[in-house]
């Protein structure tokens, strides 16, 4: 949670994650995709399985059912891919001393 941990979260699932370096930075993100969804498009991300160092393709998709493909840049580590599925690094560890393979 943002209490906890002091990282804003967007409430959104299921799409790529951005990490920022400011509240400004991500306030500025946010803006930009709002003008998107205020619009009635959709952002779809096509490659479902994140490799590291592979860019993801992603869409938009307008209300009339036109799209614009793009390409997402993936920066995760395979470390950091495991930490966020588990939903944090901390899980990871927890599960890892759980196991024995710490």
């Amino acid at each position: 949670t943002v209490r906890r941990t002091g990282v804003a979260y967007d409430g959104r699932t299921g799409g790529l994650l951005y990490l920022y370096r400011s509240e400004a930075a991500l306030a500025a993100a946010a803006a930009k995709s709002r003008i998107l969804t205020d619009n009635g498009c959709r952002i779809d991300v096509l490659d479902l399985r994140p490799k590291p160092g592979v860019n993801q393709r992603c869409r938009i998709v307008k209300p009339d059912g036109t799209t614009i493909d793009f390409e997402g840049v993936h920066t995760f580590s395979d470390e950091q891919v495991e930490w966020f599925k588990a939903g944090s690094a901390l899980n990871v560890v927890r599960k890892k001393v759980a196991e024995g393979k710490v």
